[in-house]
């Protein structure tokens, strides 16, 4: 397995991707990680690496990076060395199965459906997250590719989705439901009230509207929204589950009694933190666009490199891209999609 690492992309690059890439080829003795980024910069850091580690690390240069101020299309117009772009072309030349990059979102999206394309019969790719619930996980897509969806978009999204469900999280019959402010019938915008049309005349197991509340009750396998709608759910998501923690902990250590319980459970607690922690869960999938692309978080340490790369690993695996297309025609999508 050969997955291309944007080393240059992330808060912490590229010490935090290095240290995260030798992590992985420690634990999958089946992968190769190629980092690509400034040689300069990354050699450095594989000095403590074993010999065996070092072979499994090959390098790719680039000598820039899109910053994350930059105009995604622009940046990559004028940083033609850019390691996303690289990591792209790993990709488009065979060199990789994957690639991951926890850099600019909009390039990662932009570089890898330009330089990759897209699926035959996939209008725009989407990128779907997998959330914790209280009945194992589920997908939800899209979470920031596309914030101006159609109906059609959406379809596609509960397609693309169903996949993902499937092949990685072992759904043998993923269910749907669409995002929206409440689960009467006729509620919600004129965008959600068609997709649901849609995604019912094709024939999906359509579990029917859901509320923002319901997603982490584990409703449905799979929520489908707007890109705007996805990436608000997402930072919220994850900025409550900070805060919770935070807050708990500082009522836990109120009193000795409260300590002293919190000790006695504090499995329970690590592994609900490992749960809900972006370090653990490795990253959001690019759905759409041939060949995977996983879009890890910007502030990702070495653990979650690591994550993000045997995600990535399980995503290529599972062969999603295949049962993508299979999807598209047993739904049949939408006349005049390209």
């Amino acid at each position: 397995m050969r997955i291309a690492l944007d080393a240059m992309g992330g808060d912490h690059a590229p010490e935090a991707a290095v240290a995260g890439a030798i992590e992985a080829v420690r634990r999958w003795s089946d992968l190769e990680v190629r980092l690509v980024g400034s040689t300069s910069g990354i050699e450095p850091l594989l000095r403590g690496a074993s010999e065996e580690d070092r072979r499994r690390l090959p390098l790719t240069d680039a000598s820039d990076r899109v910053e994350m101020g930059e105009s995604p299309v622009g940046a990559l117009r004028r940083k033609a060395s850019n390691s996303i772009s690289r990591s792209v072309e790993c990709v488009a030349k065979g060199e990789s199965d994957a690639l991951v990059s926890a850099g600019h979102t909009g390039a990662a999206v932009a570089a890898a459906t330009l330089g990759l394309g897209r699926l035959e019969g996939v209008r725009r790719p989407g990128i779907a997250v997998c959330l914790p619930t209280l009945k194992g996980e589920c997908v939800l897509i899209d979470v920031g590719a596309n914030i101006a969806s159609t109906p059609e978009d959406l379809l596609q999204y509960a397609l693309m989705g169903s996949a993902l469900a499937e092949r990685v999280l072992g759904r043998a019959h993923p269910t749907v439901g669409v995002l929206n402010i409440g689960e009467e019938e006729g509620k919600g915008t004129p965008l959600v009230l068609e997709a649901a049309r849609l995604i019912r005349a094709r024939g999906l197991p359509y579990h029917g509207f859901v509320e923002g509340r319901d997603i982490f009750q584990g409703t449905t396998d799979v929520v489908v929204c707007d890109g705007f709608a996805g990436n608000v759910v997402l930072k919220a998501s994850e900025g409550l589950a900070d805060a919770m923690f935070k807050m708990l902990e500082g009522r836990l250590l109120k009193s000795r009694v409260r300590t002293f319980g919190a000790f006695l459970a504090r499995g329970a607690f690590r592994e609900l933190k490992a749960q809900t922690n972006y370090a653990e869960t490795g990253g959001a999938l690019l759905l759409g666009a041939r060949g995977t692309c996983l879009v890890a978080h910007g502030r990702s340490n070495p653990q979650a490199f690591a994550s993000a790369l045997g995600y990535a690993r399980r995503c290529v695996q599972g062969r999603i891209d295949e049962r993508i297309l299979e999807g598209l025609r047993t739904h049949q999508p939408v006349a005049g999609a390209s």
